[in-house]
Parts: C-alpha cells; structure tokens; sequence
C-alpha cells in the first residue's frame, strides 16, 4: 500500500511540471466540456466528487470502476488528468485493456489527436510540457501500476 501512495505521489509531482498557473479552470479546449469529456470514456460514471482542492480552487473527479482498478478523470483549476490502471496479472487483461480503451478516448477527446500518449506512457514515454495544436500541454507518465497525463494550458 506503501508503495502504490508512493507512486502515485511521485507521477502527480512529475506531472504538475509546467503547469501554468494563470489558468483559471480546468484545462480543456474551448470546443470540449467537461460532460463531453466524461462522456467520450465510454463507461458509466461510478462517482463524482465535488470539493475544494486548495483556497478558490474546486476540483471534480470522476471514477469510472466502484474499485481502483479503473480509469479517472480530475478537473482541477489549472489542470486536468487522465489517469489509468495496468496491471500485469493474466487475469485483468481484459480490465487493462478497457482502462487503455477509455483513457486513450479521453486523450483523443482533449487533444484533437489519435489518443497515441496513452500507450506512448505505457511504453516508458515521459512527457514534460508537450505542446498540442489547441494550446494545451502534457505532463505525465506511467509508475508502477498507474499511468497519469495531466493536461495544463
């Protein structure tokens, strides 16, 4: 358990590099809602949060699984993430596959792209401040078990 905080606090770190910090929202293309943007994962939403992450700041986050074994979203006011869970075990290819599935959806849905980051990460990739023609940047990368991109303006 130790471990897995560890990691996770460890990819949040790197993927706040380069945030901007002059956004007021989250940061999503002007074409893009945050409904579209929890709409283009293609699961039914398992919670949403909605509370203040730091003074003046609301962050929302959304599960996508009733465990952690899953895909989520996080609107925060200068960012928003993309993270995802891969495990190695035999028995959760199927799950795995359905977090790549979802997550690349939401990369799509923000960058205007293929979605390709998301196995890019998984494939030892690290991204610190790639620029993508909407204006937006991407941070992030995969440790251990969770992969996370967080996109800033």
């Amino acid at each position: 358990m130790k471990k897995w905080i560890l990691q996770i606090f460890a990819i949040t770190c790197l993927a706040t590099l380069g945030t901007v910090a002059n956004a007021e929202s989250a940061a999503l293309p002007k074409y893009l809602t945050e409904e579209a943007l929890v709409a283009s994962v293609g699961l039914p939403v398992s919670s949403k949060v909605k509370e203040e992450d730091s003074p003046g700041c609301m962050v929302t986050r959304y599960k996508f699984s009733t465990d952690d074994l899953g895909v989520s979203l996080e609107f925060k006011c200068k960012h928003t993430n993309v993270a995802w869970i891969v495990l190695g075990e035999e028995e959760y290819k199927d799950r795995v596959k359905s977090n790549v599935d979802s997550a690349s959806r939401a990369v799509k849905a923000i960058t205007g792209g293929s979605g390709i980051e998301v196995e890019q990460v998984m494939n030892g990739q690290i991204y610190r401040g790639k620029k993508f023609s909407n204006g937006l940047r991407v941070n992030g990368g995969c440790g251990g078990s969770l992969c996370l991109l967080t996109f800033s303006l």
